[in-house]
């Protein structure tokens, strides 16, 4: 084997051959994934293709029992690769279960007060952008079936979704604190099932998709309680678990708010780009509501960063814009606080088509959002 590799040192620690690692691999992922030649050109250095890496860094974590970051493997492809920035593989594809619960774990623990402050700085606006345009080309994969655990039942899953939507209910009457302690530990129950339990396939996709909502939520209040960075990473979570459920309005979803907190934040240009991409990548079997709520952010992006005419009414004010640095941090103090109503800021007046839509039903089954739940 490759005495300068790295795969080649963590395999000879497990004691395991190159080609059982190719049998791993496709006795997890299905047969024929890879070749069960292929990891030999891995241990001299080449990289996979694909979603394989990832597959490899899920493997070789549960193995060592540690966790195995892609960028330890092949480090020569992430010169770079501090937290947030392009070369972290704690945010780039392949998007798959094991990666859900490593973006979350970080977070759920600090929640916990188990682990420092992570991540220290906002992800800059190209990043997200970068994420979105592999959210929008990447080969989608659907959460897959467990036999492992006890079995969950449906009933245990609607118990779930119902209280998600409790929870949107009351975040925008009570004390952020208090929401978001519930909020993650429902995220962390949520996890926890999908990780640890047996179920079918549409159970999973069910799973991944209130995963998704949760996280959403908890993006929100963390940012409202002046956690930017963690926000942020909350959101790029229920981004990912929004492709395990098969459920690409809700990722267009999730990449409009996250335009909403750049649009906050003063970076007009990289918003914009949120916005289009969250408009391609969208179902258009759906009923208009989402086109509509993403035509809105758009056009309140333009209103703050061009000269065009302001697309909020005569005596409603919009949200206040913060400038920032090249790090990403509002300049302004912290966000906005709620209205009388108890809503954050929202991204622009609402036409009767978005407030009356709450609680779209998607075809898959799923509970639609309700276009104002980005500002709560």
């Amino acid at each position: 084997m490759h005495k300068g590799s790295q795969l080649a040192v963590f395999l000879e620690t497990l004691h395991w051959s190159p080609e059982r690692l190719a049998r791993e691999i496709n006795r997890r992922y299905g047969e024929g994934t890879v070749s069960l030649k292929a990891p030999y050109g891995w241990a001299k250095g080449a990289y996979p293709r694909g979603q394989v890496p990832g597959f490899v860094a899920a493997i070789l974590s549960d193995q060592l029992g540690r966790t195995i970051d892609i960028s330890q493997i092949w480090p020569q492809r992430f010169p770079d690769a501090q937290p947030g920035g392009v070369g972290d593989p704690a945010l780039g594809p392949p998007w798959t279960e094991e990666h859900v619960g490593r973006i979350l774990r970080p977070l759920l623990d600090q929640e916990d007060g188990k682990r420092e402050p992570w991540p220290a700085e906002p992800v800059p606006g190209a990043v997200l952008v970068s994420l979105a345009v592999d959210w929008l080309t990447a080969e989608g994969r659907l959460a897959s079936a467990r036999s492992q655990g006890a079995e969950v039942s449906t009933e245990m899953v609607d118990i779930l979704t119902s209280r998600i939507a409790r929870l949107r209910r009351v975040s925008a009457a009570e004390d952020d604190s208090l929401v978001m302690n519930w909020v993650v530990h429902e995220l962390r129950w949520a996890l926890h099932m999908s990780e640890n339990t047996a179920y079918d396939a549409p159970t999973g996709r069910r799973l991944y998709g209130a995963i998704a909502e949760l996280a959403q939520l908890a993006g929100w209040l963390a940012e409202d309680q002046g956690h930017y960075a963690r926000g942020q990473h909350y959101l790029l979570a229920a981004l990912r678990a929004s492709g395990l459920a098969g459920d690409r309005n809700l990722g267009a979803y999730v990449l409009s708010c996250l335009s909403y907190h750049l649009t906050k934040c003063g970076n007009g240009q990289d918003a914009l780009r949120l916005i289009k991409l969250a408009d391609v990548g969208m179902d258009d079997a759906l009923p208009g509501v989402l086109h509509s709520l993403l035509a809105s952010r758009e056009a309140r992006v333009y209103a703050h960063f061009t000269d065009g005419p302001a697309a909020e009414p005569a005596g409603q004010a919009g949200p206040t814009v913060h400038r920032v640095g090249s790090a990403g941090h509002p300049a302004g103090g912290p966000p906005e606080r709620r209205d009388a109503e108890g809503r954050l800021p929202g991204p622009g007046p609402r036409s009767p088509l978005i407030g009356a839509h709450s609680g779209v039903v998607t075809p898959s089954g799923h509970r639609g959002l309700s276009p104002c739940d980005c500002d709560r």
